[in-house]
């Protein structure tokens, strides 16, 4: 069916919508499954709604224009000026939006890409919630999408069914975020509600808040699949409630997507060269930070700053700077339970798509026993094991220091090259030092004394 092209046609359907009856409108509403109660107005936006939704079949539309052209036949000949004074306010107040051509506002919105879903196909188009122009402070609009053929099929196909519940791996992903050009997170609105097919959906738990503030709660993607009618034939109802807040407009969008694990992404990470590490080291240790001070070796754990174990698979971000790297089954793991995808050496944002595991520590770890933890690194490139005698030592040549230290001084834009270790190592002097010092006698007048101190072993 041909789309209301022209602003005299919005305008005139408006008018029906507007002339129709509490009952009427009621009646309209629980053929879709529609929430009935509320003010008129309310009524009438969710009846207009339904018809501005792009997904809403072409049957479906058709059917419900019919409906509201037979209801209001009788009104047909009636002037305008015989509508009732609140009509016709409720008409000259309409949102301009809703009196331009297209009826389905889909704003041009980006929303931030999550590693642990590959997206299969759009429900729903991103949809504006619009606010109507009444008093009211809560927000009502719905929302219809179908699923096709392949698309119920492939839900079905994947779904998981134990003794306790079911399990979708394709699923219906609600996504809901501010309209605006950047990359957007997900965000909810103040006292943002969602019903599917006149069925609550739980939302996330409420965030810590202060005493007397409006709590929000932990805004993320919501999985919607056990409240959706997986067939193609039966028309899928969103019912979206939140209230107003000033100079926000929000936006809605549906997807399929396929729900990945973190043996899935692992899979996917790249290898790393080994040239690149080495490059990495070489560069560290040629690097004359201090005329004074020079690193001369790098000691590198093979411990895993997140679990405190071995590193099985060492990985870093292509953004960090350090070459201490982290366990990626882990690290996928704690983000897979919750996402913050930050680097535990460096506390940097480390995203999926900038990871890779690192083939030269990789190679390391493969090379020795379950007992060696730490290696050091030398000027060449090459590593050797770490012997159990080498502590940190300040020679004449230059000075050993650690890795962890040198991701907090780039934090506080420091450059030093640094040794990498999980813990301080006590400082143990393996020369003889002759220091001497001129120390002044407080009880000397004419001339001062000198004393030598001689440390031997």
């Amino acid at each position: 069916m041909k789309r209301v092209r022209s602003t005299e046609e919005t305008i005139e359907l408006k008018r029906k919508i507007v002339a129709l009856k509490v009952s009427d409108l009621q009646n309209i509403l629980g053929e879709y499954n529609i929430t009935k109660t509320g003010r008129k107005s309310e009524l009438q936006d969710r009846v207009l709604s339904l018809i501005k939704n792009g997904s809403l079949i072409d049957v479906q539309r058709r059917k419900l224009i019919g409906k509201i052209n037979e209801l209001t036949s009788n009104f047909k000949q009636l002037p305008i000026n015989m509508c009732s004074k609140v009509e016709n306010k409720r008409l000259k107040t309409m949102p301009a939006e809703e009196s331009t051509s297209s009826l389905q506002t889909q704003p041009n919105i980006k929303l931030k890409k999550i590693p642990f879903f590959d997206e299969l196909g759009v429900l729903l188009e991103p949809s504006v919630l619009t606010a109507s122009n009444n008093s009211a402070s809560e927000q009502i609009k719905c929302f219809i999408f179908n699923l096709n053929d392949r698309q119920a099929i492939e839900i079905e196909k994947n779904r998981v069914i134990d003794a306790s519940n079911i399990d979708y791996t394709v699923q219906v992903l609600f996504r809901i975020c501010l309209v605006d050009p950047s990359i957007q997170n997900d965000l909810f609105p103040l006292n943002f509600q969602l019903r599917v097919n006149n069925r609550i959906c739980p939302l996330p738990p409420f965030l810590p808040s202060r005493p007397n503030t409006t709590p929000k709660r932990s805004s993320k993607p919501l999985n919607i699949t056990p409240f959706v009618k997986i067939s193609p034939v039966s028309s899928n109802i969103i019912e979206v409630r939140w209230h107003k807040e000033p100079q926000k407009n929000f936006a809605v969008t549906c997807y399929l997507v396929r729900k990945l694990t973190s043996e899935n992404l692992l899979q996917r990470l790249k290898l790393q060269a080994e040239n690149l590490t080495r490059g990495m080291i070489e560069e560290k240790l040629s690097k004359e930070v201090d005329s004074e001070i020079a690193t001369t070796m790098l000691r590198v754990s093979l411990f895993c700053p997140l679990g405190k174990n071995r590193m099985k698979i060492p990985c870093r971000a292509s953004t960090c700077k350090h070459l201490q790297c982290f366990d990626a089954l882990l690290y996928l793991q704690m983000n897979e339970c919750k996402q913050s995808w930050i680097c535990p050496v460096c506390d940097k944002e480390a995203l999926f798509e900038n990871l890779s595991i690192d083939g030269y520590f990789l190679n390391v770890i493969k090379s020795l026993s379950i007992n060696d933890n730490e290696i050091q690194l030398h000027k060449d490139g090459s590593w050797s094991k770490l012997e159990e005698n080498v502590e940190h030592v300040q020679s004449d040549e230059g000075f050993v220091i650690s890795d962890e230290e040198d991701a907090n001084n780039n934090n506080n834009n420091i450059k030093t090259d640094l040794i990498l270790k999980d813990e301080p190592k006590p400082v143990k002097m393996k020369k003889t030092m002759h220091i001497s010092k001129k120390i002044k006698v407080l009880h000397s007048v004419d001339v001062p004394e000198t004393i030598d101190l001689t440390l031997d072993d």
